[in-house]
């Protein structure tokens, strides 16, 4: 490279320098589940490892997201993890109730390209928290009950049955509400 004399600085040419390319290579992400199916509450821990050439990728961030998402980004990410020294990536994450498919994704390094795990599903197994509203109309001897039902995020629960008991007459069953 040079630089030719102006009036106020001399010339200069400086030496050669070699100019490596590095081609980057590829990657293959697995994603491992502790349990194909947990109770709602306990810890599932996802494991992602990281291979090129067959190597652990050593560096790295792994996101591990929503499968259902269109992109591993912003609200599809349950948690972030970096990579180890052994090539693996460990999130512990108490998921939702239902069905929650998961896949671990590597972001890539300025050698490694990033690569995406196929798709693991694990099934939260329990019930949701439900909060009843009894109330009462009438007088003594003729009055009506009417129960609300409210699950989670105040959703209504339309299709439950109530079981009335009678507390004070050892628990006589006053019969069951169904939905109307």
């Amino acid at each position: 490279v040079g630089y030719p004399p102006d009036g106020m600085f001399a010339g200069s040419i400086s030496a050669s320098a070699p100019l490596a390319v590095v081609a980057s290579t590829t990657s293959v992400t697995t994603l491992t589940a502790s349990a194909p199916s947990v109770a709602h509450g306990s810890v599932t821990v996802l494991t992602a490892t990281v291979t090129s050439g067959g190597q652990p990728v050593t560096h790295g961030t792994v996101n591990f997201c929503k499968a259902t998402a269109p992109h591993c980004s912003d609200l599809a990410i349950l948690r972030s993890a970096q990579l180890t020294s052994n090539g693996t990536a460990l999130a512990r994450i108490a998921l939702p109730l239902g069905s929650n498919a998961i896949q671990a994704v590597f972001q890539g390094t300025g050698l490694i390209k990033g690569s995406a795990s196929t798709t693991q599903t694990v099934s939260v197994t329990g019930t949701y928290p439900v909060s009843i509203a009894l109330t009462s109309t009438g007088v003594t001897g003729n009055y009506n009950l009417t129960a609300n039902l409210t699950g989670q995020s105040g959703q209504a629960l339309p299709f439950s049955t109530v079981q009335l008991a009678d507390t004070s007459n050892a628990n006589l069953s006053l019969g069951a509400v169904y939905p109307s």
